[in-house]
């Protein structure tokens, strides 16, 4: 549980530093590791709302979205 929380904690400041240095820089070339990322901390929060509630939808949301920006961060890589 304590792992979870900490990686949960490190992907939400990787997302929020490389999108504070994106939009400062207006260097917008690493919007799909930013992707990645935040698909990351969404697969973390799933598996959270698992653990605590089951049967609980939001857990299977969370996944759902994770699964949906892996996709996207991946169409970003390919595309460049």
């Amino acid at each position: 549980m304590h792992l979870l929380i900490i990686s949960r904690f490190i992907f939400s400041i990787l997302v929020l530093t490389l999108s504070i240095y994106s939009l400062i820089t207006k260097n917008f070339e690493l919007l799909p590791v930013i992707m990645l990322f935040l698909g990351a901390n969404m697969m973390v929060v799933g598996i959270e709302g698992f653990q605590k509630k089951p049967k609980a939808a939001w857990g299977f949301l969370s996944i759902i979205v994770s699964f949906f920006v892996f996709f996207v961060a991946l169409q970003g890589f390919l595309i460049k």
